[in-house]
């Protein structure tokens, strides 16, 4: 019962949450209002087709069948003319949605259109029944002090707290956050000034109790956690239960040695542990950006080398996790103790003879891998109430690729698993037309479901639309996401953020915003094309995310070759040095060497990837691959092989799975959308 409750708690208190809180203000829907061609109109972004509507007297005030006003369809779907038609025409900025939401809320972060609004009198204190507000949602926008700014001078309430709850084992979202933790959020310090300058509470917590200072340090802002720090911030402050982490933990383990000099030089205890009995050392040696400089600055200051946690871990277990590094040179340089577990080493299997694999190979290996993934993705949601990228959104993507090469899949199980993403995600819609991040890690998380569902050829919707809307809000104004989960390989680090959250905007972009976000999409480019991977599988994601934007081929090629240099012996890739090949990163470096049109199936150095994956695949189908995750999370067995290695080995022959079809004979040279 105990384990059935952490589940629970883990997996499904978000949707949970969002679902009740969405439904709160719920009436009976009604009776469509709108003209179809009305509607229509407003879906599409097709402003001179909304003005066409008005001016055949179709109701500026009138509302769809799930209570959302014309004027709130024209902000989410459209650009900034079809909301100020709407207004010219008599809309009313305040009418509320069935969820107590305003225009003004669903419009930003987009500036010409919040000005447009409180130009014509919305309400800057309207609030959802959720307990959103406009200013909470500016708050969190990078680069958003003019809205902040614009909403306080009409007088908006700095002091509101929504009322959402998220889960409480993660650093962050987890509600009821004020003004200035939202503030915390962002690069761009302008707003968190405005609110210490105005006397906001500086150690105010949320309900899983992060402060503005957890969460600026867990995205490495230095210019915040300085400001935080001289308002009076706590640097010792912890978490709420069970997490119990501190500010040091969190820059340990995003390896942000200035804001860890600066946190140390304020007080913060370089020994403390929190509900795993973990110490911020331990964070730094388990950080895959880790650096030898962040141990020394931790050492130096007194950390202890041979801690153990409540599991009996040391710092060197974690750093062994990851191969050997610098990182494992300093401890034992410090004096910490070998221990029992092995270094993770390069294991190279004999190359084989190459050879181009027939058809029937490919066949039998892709149908085979693809049986156990929708077996088990029905038994992960049963029993964890969660869909997840490992055993739902990359298996779609899977699946796809399989049934466009003609292979066998099970129909009806596919459609199953795209009913229960697509229900799971419904209720959340308000939510994320809310700017929340109560749903974790939405630029990544949403993203693989984005990424899933177009596999699956699902429609957009006002859902898909809302998710995007929620990740746009979400960009730095350098262009890149923050990766702040602790999830690696599938949900760690910038690089493979800012690649999934562009992909989603790509995939599910409403046509009325299609300029908007295709200039994000060239920003998210741009900062893509200077960042500096940190291993291999960050050099893959990096390839892979130009390749979707579409960056000139003298770009991609440069990437290419450094992702195939990187190739083994054995014919596979490591997602770390020092580690062993494993067929996830493999599938994926062949995906997007196929993806940038650098490297075709036909070529040697694919094929040498194909044939390791032939060479390593399991007779039940599947592929192993080790974690290198944190275990903060309880084990939900879902039937899918390799006991606690069975989530990223799900990812793993997800991935493996698609670089095979690819290789299937015929396969069109021209691969971009690999993974539609």
């Amino acid at each position: 019962m105990k384990h059935k409750t952490a589940r629970r708690i883990l997996y499904a208190a978000a949707f949970t949450a969002l679902s009740a809180a969405a439904m709160v203000a719920q009436v009976t829907p009604r009776p469509a209002a709108l003209d179809a061609a009305f509607d229509r109109a407003l879906r599409s972004g097709d402003t001179a087709a909304v003005r066409a509507a008005l001016k055949r007297g179709s109701d500026p005030n009138g509302k769809d069948a799930a209570g959302n006003p014309a004027l709130m369809l024209a902000t989410m779907f459209g650009d900034a003319g079809a909301v100020r038609a709407l207004l010219d025409a008599g809309a009313n900025p305040n009418q509320p949605n069935a969820a107590g939401a305003t225009a003004l809320m669903w419009a930003i972060p987009d500036r010409d259109k919040v000005r447009m609004l409180i130009h014509k009198g919305a309400d800057v204190n309207a609030r959802s029944a959720p307990g959103r507000t406009p200013l909470l949602i500016a708050s969190a926008v990078d680069g958003g002090a003019g809205m902040v700014r614009m909403l306080l001078d009409k007088g908006a309430n700095p002091n509101v707290k929504d009322n959402l709850k998220g889960i409480p084992l993660l650093f962050t979202g987890g509600g009821m956050a004020s003004a200035l933790m939202e503030a915390a959020k962002t690069k761009d310090t302008a707003a968190l000034r405005l609110f210490l300058e105005m006397g906001l509470d500086v150690n105010a917590m949320d309900n899983n109790g992060n402060t503005a200072l957890t969460e600026a340090a867990l995205r490495g802002n230095l210019e915040a956690v300085k400001l935080l720090l001289a308002a009076g911030a706590d640097v010792n402050h912890k978490t709420k239960l069970p997490t119990q982490t501190n500010a040091l933990a969190l820059a340990a383990t995003r390896n942000s040695v200035p804001v860890a000099r600066e946190l140390i030089k304020s007080g913060a205890d370089v020994n403390a542990t929190d509900g795993s009995g973990s110490t911020p050392l331990m964070w730094a040696a388990y950080s895959e950006q880790g650096s030898a400089s962040m141990l020394d600055l931790l050492l130096a200051a007194g950390a202890s080398a041979d801690v153990r946690n409540k599991a009996g871990e040391t710092p060197m277990m974690w750093a062994l996790r990851n191969g050997e590094s610098p990182i494992t040179a300093r401890l034992r340089a410090a004096g910490a103790a070998l221990t029992s577990a092995s270094p993770v080493c390069a294991t190279i299997r004999p190359a084989g003879q190459r050879m181009e694999a027939q058809a029937a190979q490919i066949q039998d290996a892709v149908e085979r891998a693809i049986a156990p993934l929708q077996q088990s993705g029905p038994q992960f949601f049963k029993k964890s109430g969660c869909i997840s990228c490992h055993h739902q959104s990359l298996p779609q993507m899977a699946i796809a690729r399989a049934r466009h090469r003609g292979f066998h899949v099970d129909e009806e199980a596919a459609q199953k698993s795209l009913k229960t993403v697509a229900g799971f995600l419904t209720p959340a819609g308000e939510i994320l037309a809310e700017g929340t991040d109560v749903l974790p890690n939405i630029p990544v998380s949403g993203g693989y479901i984005l990424m899933g569902l177009a596999a699956a050829n699902y429609q957009p919707d006002f859902v898909t639309a809302a998710a995007v809307h929620n990740i746009a809000a979400k960009q730095l104004t350098d262009g890149s996401w923050y990766g702040w989960a602790m999830r690696a390989p599938l949900e760690a680090g910038d690089i493979r953020s800012t690649a999934i959250a562009l992909r989603a905007l790509q995939l599910y972009t409403p046509p009325g915003r299609r300029m908007e976000m295709q200039s994000r999409i060239q920003r998210a480019a741009t900062w893509l094309r200077n960042a500096r991977p940190h291993n291999t599988e960050e050099q893959v994601m990096q390839l892979i995310g130009l390749a979707w934007a579409g960056v000139p081929h003298r770009d991609l090629r440069r990437l290419a070759a450094s992702v195939l240099d990187a190739q083994q012996d054995d014919g596979g890739w490591s997602q770390l040095d020092g580690r062993e090949t494993d067929a996830y990163v493999t599938g994926e470096a062949l995906v997007a060497l196929a993806a940038s049109g650098m490297v075709r199936p036909p070529d040697d150095a694919y094929q040498r990837g194909v044939a390791y994956l032939l060479r390593t695949q399991h007779a039940d189908g599947t592929w192993h691959v080790r974690t290198r995750s944190f275990p903060f999370q309880p084990l939900v067995d879902s039937g899918f092989p390799h006991g606690r290695d069975q989530w990223i080995s799900a990812a793993g022959t997800s991935w493996a799975a698609m670089a095979l079809s690819l290789a299937a004979p015929s396969e069109p040279r021209t691969v971009i959308s690999a993974l539609r």
